[in-house]
């Protein structure tokens, strides 16, 4: 990206040589010191990719783009792949979804919150033509009503997330008190061992899943007032598509930041079936295209 880092290592002991690899607030950088050899999009882009483990699926077939974009809305944790083996016929659209993986651990910390690939593909597909059209064709009103709508997405979802925290926190919490006095009864003779070793499992699985859970809102809440809203980038990466017609690898990692799918609600099938799916745009956050009523209100 153009800037000089120094101090990567620190010297533990000078006698014995040895080394540490430093924090990243002990680095000392010095920014655009020479000509980048990539942007700092296309860097910050490269590093979130590379943070999800995508492993390779068996038989030869190739893994999905939208791994590691799903999120749960409940616990935080990252909706999981499932599909057919390649050497077995898919009959059903259904036989290609995407599950919450902490359901599919079978930990009963979360419901199922299942969705099609297909519904996510048209969801995506439908978004990011809808907000790319509305950019290019009304630019001024784009930036009025984005910079507004980002705002209160933004205030909203920062006091859900505040909320859930605080279930979860009240819940670790208690684990910790259930714990201390599994210890204490323990060590007292008060508990037989297999009993002992049965609940300390059953809670201490549930509290290293609530860890989790608590890190991943604790980041979400902290970058509340990191995040700000940047047009002037979007509207700079979309004029490298034109005539949307399907989704491509590098089409999905360059508009999408992430995908919060919520539980449907009505059955699994039939028209009472309903699901809320927040599509979340990279620089501009979870923003949708108003109608011409709401631009008018807004004006």
């Amino acid at each position: 990206m153009g800037h000089t880092v120094l101090g990567k290592t620190i010297c533990l002991d000078y006698k014995t040589k040895k080394r540490r690899k430093a924090k990243k607030d002990e680095l000392i950088i010095f920014k655009n010191t020479h000509e980048a050899i990539i942007d700092e999009e296309t860097w910050n882009n490269a590093q979130r990719l590379r943070k999800t483990v995508r492993r390779s699926p068996k038989y030869g077939t190739t893994s999905q783009p939208f791994t590691g974009l799903l999120i749960c809305s409940d616990c935080g944790g990252k909706l999981s792949n499932r599909e057919p083996a390649e050497h077995k016929e898919k009959k059903f659209d259904s036989d290609c979804c995407f599950i919450c993986q902490h359901y599919r651990q079978r930990k009963d910390t979360c419901t199922m919150h299942y969705i099609k690939l297909k519904t996510i593909n048209e969801i995506l597909l439908k978004s990011i033509k809808e907000i790319t059209d509305f950019a290019k064709e009304e630019k001024q009103e784009f930036l009025k009503v984005m910079n507004k709508l980002s705002d209160e997405k933004r205030e909203e979802k920062y006091r859900e997330n505040k909320e859930k925290l605080e279930k979860l926190s009240s819940r670790n919490e208690e684990l910790t008190t259930l714990i201390t006095k599994l210890y204490e009864d323990h060590a007292l003779g008060k508990i037989p061992v297999k009993h002992f070793d049965r609940l300390f499992n059953i809670n201490d699985t549930e509290q290293q899943d609530l860890e989790k859970q608590i890190q991943y809102f604790e980041q979400e809440i902290e970058s509340y007032h990191q995040r700000k809203v940047d047009t002037d980038k979007f509207l700079k990466m979309i004029e490298k598509y034109t005539d949307i017609e399907e989704l491509t690898v590098p089409m999905i990692n360059e508009y999408i930041e992430k995908v919060v799918v919520h539980e449907a609600t009505g059955g699994r099938k039939g028209k009472d079936r309903k699901q809320q799916v927040d599509v979340y745009f990279n620089f501009i956050g979870n923003c949708q295209v108003p109608q011409k009523s709401d631009i008018e209100k807004m004006a």
